[in-house]
């Protein structure tokens, strides 16, 4: 199957005009997330009868020694989850290995390699090709997990959507890309587009995702626009959309049981710092709508709130590559049930931290919740 006999529509909202070209101000559309139709994390199915109890949210940890290693072989007692800095109960407890799965419940972690073409500079996405198919084909082309391959561009996504182990297949579907240019020059696109774009091609691989079973995305590329300047302005509005769409991501990617890395190829023809750095004043957590700016929505923000990480620094594209994937080998699957909410999209941060000091566990950075329905009949007699 070819790259172009696979697609996914990408519906694009409206473009604004470029703050660059204006010289002032300029309000801007926010990055309008599709409606909220998946189910909530308060109403999940209850376990079949017979079954292993769980919690309603189930997190996926990884643990990692100092020389940031997976590490096997923790046990329940060595975990403490931590629900607003508070211990949570958990429910159910399973180490898994992601290589081999753990059956129905945890087969094969898979892996999901994206180059993202519509946010980076041709010669950088040039330099990827080059190390991706170095490494695709690594170990005689044998594969640790089951891995598909994407190319995103302003038409699209495409790819092949099934996984494999067959790292030389997916080399040469990748030489076979007809092509992996911009439709648009960089220039000629509204930096609101290529994050709207971004931000539903994320949700949309997030929904195709949403099965049983653990994924880890690799998005390769220079990330989409932060919005993070005095040109763009922001009404009321649009930071409510903005926050729904904060809300959204982060409940479908736990659902999902996505994992989220970020790779920021350094340009091979500079020397610049890594220009994404300015999102590590995004990690907070977003409590309310009146706290959400646009760079909650950034690439390496997503990630490192999946419980994923986020990779600028130099070094060989491969290494990086395959040191996100070794993260699959070893981990542990939590679940616990949700603290009782008060107020709608109430924000709790988690943290689970383990009983040894050399060890460092990664999850998901919080969840969303909402308050519980109770339905009351009217009084007989208009009482």
């Amino acid at each position: 199957m070819s790259f172009g006999s696979w697609a996914w529509v990408i519906v694009v909202c409206a473009s604004m005009p470029l703050a660059a070209q204006q010289g002032t101000p300029v309000p801007v559309q926010s990055q309008a997330a599709p409606a909220r139709d998946h189910p909530t994390l308060s109403h999940r199915p209850e376990p079949a009868s017979g079954s292993v109890p769980e919690g309603k949210i189930k997190i996926d940890v990884v643990v990692t020694d100092v020389s940031g290693q997976p590490v096997a072989g923790l046990e329940q007692k060595d975990f403490t989850l931590l629900d607003n800095k508070k211990p949570r109960p958990i429910i159910s407890f399973r180490a898994v290995d992601g290589m081999e799965g753990a059956g129905k419940s945890d087969p094969p972690v898979e892996v999901v390699l994206l180059i993202d073409v519509t946010n980076t500079s041709l010669r950088v996405v040039g330099n990827e090709r080059y190390q991706i198919e170095n490494f695709l084909r690594r170990n005689g082309g044998r594969l640790a997990q089951p891995t598909s391959l994407m190319i995103f561009d302003d038409r699209g996504l495409k790819g092949l959507p099934k996984p494999t182990k067959d790292g030389n297949r997916l080399a040469d579907e990748l030489n076979k890309a007809e092509s992996t240019m911009h439709s648009m020059l960089l220039t000629e696109q509204t930096e609101s587009d290529r994050t709207t774009l971004s931000l539903n091609t994320l949700q949309r691989i997030t929904e195709a995702e949403n099965k049983t079973g653990r994924t880890i995305l690799i998005w390769i590329g220079d990330g989409w626009p932060m919005l993070e300047n005095s040109h763009y302005l922001f009404t009321d509005q649009e930071h409510g959309a903005q926050f729904d769409r904060v809300v959204t991501m982060a409940g479908e990617l736990l659902e999902a049981r996505v994992t989220l890395y970020g790779i920021y190829p350094i340009d091979p023809g500079t020397t610049d710092e890594p220009h994404m750095q300015s999102y590590r004043s995004f990690l907070k957590g977003v409590p309310s709508v009146h706290q959400v700016r646009p760079g909650d929505l950034a690439l390496p923000v997503l990630a490192i709130h999946s419980g994923g990480r986020s990779l600028d620094t130099p070094g060989d594209l491969g290494d990086k590559i395959a040191g996100c994937i070794a993260e699959a080998k070893s981990y542990y699957t939590l679940s616990f049930d949700p603290a009782t909410a008060k107020h709608v999209d109430e924000y709790h941060e988690l943290k689970v931290e383990i009983d040894k000091p050399q060890f460092k566990a990664r999850t998901t950075a919080g969840y969303y919740v909402e308050p519980a329905f109770q339905f009351q009949l009217p009084a007989l007699g208009g009482k």
